[in-house]
């Protein structure tokens, strides 16, 4: 039935978040992700990573994992 929903409720099965671009700068080859502004932030080291020599151009979108970032 239209409208209707399942008795089950929705369950979560991939924890991932799609950070946006106002949300993360990239300097120096540090990448810096705001949290709460000016105050928490995370910032990973891309510089000594196996493919920094490989990649060329823009950044794409960047993926936070419960373990590591992903960027495309």
């Amino acid at each position: 039935m239209k409208g209707r929903r399942a008795k089950t409720k929705p369950v979560v099965k991939k924890k991932f978040v799609r950070v946006k671009e106002t949300l993360y700068s990239y300097k120096n080859g540090k990448i810096k992700i705001s949290i709460r502004p000016f105050e928490e932030h995370l910032v990973f080291d891309i510089s000594k990573a196996w493919f920094w020599s490989r990649a060329k151009g823009e950044m794409g979108e960047l993926i936070l994992n419960e373990k590591f970032p992903t960027i495309t």
